[in-house]
């Protein structure tokens, strides 16, 4: 239980990363290109952030 708690941390501090470095580049006119480079990685964060999620609010 205590590895899936540290994994949900560590999702979650990646993603509020990746947003405030999205402001940074917004801020400078080149959002588009932020996105482009690290849509992968953000949306691989999203689908293990929710998996984790998933088990550990739902234990099986």
């Amino acid at each position: 239980m205590s590895w899936q708690f540290l994994a949900l941390g560590l999702l979650g501090y990646a993603i509020l990363t990746q947003g405030f470095i999205f402001m940074l580049y917004r801020k400078e006119g080149r959002g588009k290109e932020f996105l482009t480079r690290m849509i992968v990685p953000l949306l691989g964060a999203l689908i293990l952030l929710g998996y984790f999620g998933w088990k550990f609010v739902f234990p099986s």
